[in-house]
Parts: C-alpha cells; sequence; structure tokens
C-alpha cells in the first residue's frame, strides 16, 4: 500500500490465511517480492508466475495508487533492414498501433476449457481474455458472468463514481464490491488499492483476478481474467465482502 503501510499475501503451506509481510518501501515493492520468490527458488520448473502490466498489448491508463512503478521492458526487434533510410521496424506506425492496443477489432473473446494444469498438485483454471473493440464491452456482464453461469462479485479499486452500475437485470449478474476491504487487521479504501478480483456469488470456488474492472475506461479496452479454482483462496476473498461495502441485487 502506499505510504510504507503493511502487506499481506498467501504461502502454500497456510493459505487458510492471509499472512503478514515486511513493509513495503522503495527497496520492497510487490514486482521485487514476486520476483525474488522465483530466483530462490530451487525447483524454477514448479514455480508459476502470474504477471501484470498497465502497457501493450492492451495499452492502459497507469495506476496512481499502485507503489509499484517500475516496468520490465526490452526493445529488442530482429528484422533486415535494406537501407539506412528504412525506417525501423519498431517505430513504424503500425507497429505502434499493435503494442500500444490502438487497433479495433470486430467483437471477440475468448474462454479456456477446464484442461489447464497448473499449481502443485494440478488445480483447474480458466482463462477469459476478450480483444478491444469499437465499443465498450464490459467483460463481467458480456461474457464472464453468461460463460461461468455464475452471478458475479467484482471488486474494482479506483473511485465508487467511476465504478459502473451493477446489472440486476435476468439470472446471471454482476454486482460491485466497493470497498473498503479489510485484510488481515488492514482496512483498505478503493483509492489505494491496484487490485481487481472477483468471486462467483455462490456455490463456486473460484478466485478470479485480473487486469481490468468495472469502469467505462476498463470497457474500451482488451481484458483478460484468470479465474482459479481453490476453495482456500476463494473463502478469503469472500471473507472481504459484507452488506456495507456490496452494492448488492435484491
Amino acid at each position: 500500500l502506499p505510504g510504507g503501510k503493511s502487506s499481506h499475501h498467501l504461502l502454500q503451506n497456510a493459505a487458510t490465511d492471509w499472512s503478514a509481510v515486511e513493509t513495503i518501501d522503495d527497496q520492497n515493492k510487490p514486482m521485487h517480492s514476486t520476483m525474488n520468490i522465483y530466483i530462490a527458488s530451487g525447483t524454477k520448473q514448479n514455480t508459476n508466475i502470474v504477471a501484470y502490466s498497465n502497457y501493450p498489448p492492451h495499452f492502459k491508463f497507469e495506476l496512481p495508487m499502485s507503489p509499484e512503478k517500475a516496468i520490465g521492458y526490452q526493445k529488442r526487434v530482429s528484422f533486415a533492414q535494406k537501407s539506412a533510410t528504412v525506417q525501423a521496424f519498431y517505430d513504424s506506425s503500425e507497429v505502434q498501433k499493435l503494442v500500444n492496443g490502438l487497433h479495433k477489432y470486430q467483437p471477440t473473446a475468448s474462454a479456456s476449457g477446464d484442461g489447464i494444469a497448473t499449481l502443485t498438485p494440478p488445480g483447474t483454471v480458466k482463462i477469459f481474455a476478450s480483444a478491444p473493440v469499437g465499443y465498450s464491452s464490459e467483460i463481467y456482464l458480456n461474457y464472464i458472468v453468461k460463460i461461468m453461469q455464475k452471478s458475479m462479485q467484482v471488486y474494482t479499486p479506483g473511485t465508487t463514481t467511476t465504478v459502473l452500475r451493477k446489472s440486476c437485470v435476468g439470472p446471471l449478474k454482476p454486482e460491485n464490491v466497493l470497498g473498503p476491504i479489510t485484510v488481515k487487521d488492514t482496512e483498505i479504501p478503493i483509492g489505494q488499492d491496484s487490485a481487481r478480483w472477483s468471486v462467483p456469488k455462490s456455490d463456486s470456488d473460484f478466485i478470479c483476478l485480473s487486469n481490468t474492472g468495472r469502469t467505462a475506461n476498463d470497457a474500451k479496452y482488451g481484458a483478460s481474467v484468470a479465474c482459479v479454482l481453490s476453495k482456500e483462496a476463494a473463502d478469503l476473498f469472500r471473507k472481504m465482502i459484507t452488506t456495507k461495502n456490496l452494492d448488492a441485487c435484491t
């Protein structure tokens, strides 16, 4: 959290509750912690990393509430250049449109089946992805609730005024978790958070992590959502949803 507030994470051998980690400062940020775990691992082939960036291929605005400002970047493209007068491939307008997410597509989205094995032991992960289109297309309302066949409770950081209205039409509904939320003993206002997550309203034990929330600005761009089947993790996130911070359908 900004200002060096305490942070918490889940450990594989203690996933029934959040575990406290050291205070985040300039030398200890989320990206550092994530990569240090990977680098120190003796069995890297069994290590799973979920990486998220605000930048291409689906270019998004920077998150001012995130304490992590560094990005991993390598501008290296191999190509054959006929002469010095030929424009560099990477700097061409066509490539810039591609990497900056400026291309518009026909409405398209995809969802993986149940066959993606990950974690130890192998678990189920559903991956949803949608390309940016010429009009706003909100992935939770248009795809996830319909494919999962479950109403979803979606947490979107920022401000309550930017979150799209809940949709209470029909049996499958996206509801908004407006915050604040409490992790362990730390209350987190949505204006200081950068995470986007959601859980099915009932029955299913998926926890979904995403690079997009339910705002009008999010709906303009491509989106991806990964839903991991884990009862312990889903229970932890559901505990953060209360009658006070949930904009629920009646």
